[in-house]
C-alpha cells in the first residue's frame, strides 16, 4: 500500500502501525480481506469493514489496467452480498479518476462529494 499511495492517493505510514490499527478497530473482519499475488510478491490488496464499507483496494503500478482492481474488489463485493448487505460504500479521491471508473463500472454512484 505505501508504495501506490506513495504516488499521491494517500496516507504513507509504517506498516506494523498500519496493520495494528487494522486489526484493532472494531469493524475489522479478516474475512473481508483479498490479497492478489505474483509469485510470492502481494501486488493487489483490497478490504472493506464489516459495514460494508470498502476500507483500501490497491493494485502495484506495474499490475495495473490488468483487471486485478476490479477482480479483488468484485470479489469483496460478493462476500457484501453473501452476508445480505443491499450496497456498498467507499471513498475515493476526486483526482483518482482511474478508479472512479473502476467504481462507475461496478456500479457504484456519486452520492456526496467533500471539499
Amino acid at each position: 500500500m505505501n508504495a501506490v499511495y506513495g504516488s499521491g492517493y494517500g496516507d504513507i505510514i509504517p506498516f506494523e502501525l498500519w496493520w495494528d490499527r487494522l486489526i484493532t478497530d472494531d469493524e475489522y473482519d479478516p474475512g473481508l480481506i483479498v490479497v492478489a499475488t505474483a509469485g510470492e510478491t502481494p501486488v493487489g490488496f483490497c478490504h472493506g469493514w464489516s459495514e460494508p464499507f470498502v476500507k483500501d483496494i490497491v493494485v502495484a503500478p506495474e499490475c495495473r489496467r490488468r483487471g486485478l482492481g476490479r477482480a479483488m474488489l468484485a470479489m469483496l463485493l460478493q462476500d457484501y452480498r453473501d452476508r445480505g448487505a443491499p450496497h456498498a460504500d467507499l471513498k475515493v479521491d476526486m483526482k483518482n479518476l482511474a478508479a472512479q471508473a473502476l467504481y462507475r463500472n461496478l456500479g457504484f454512484e456519486i452520492i456526496e462529494q467533500v471539499g
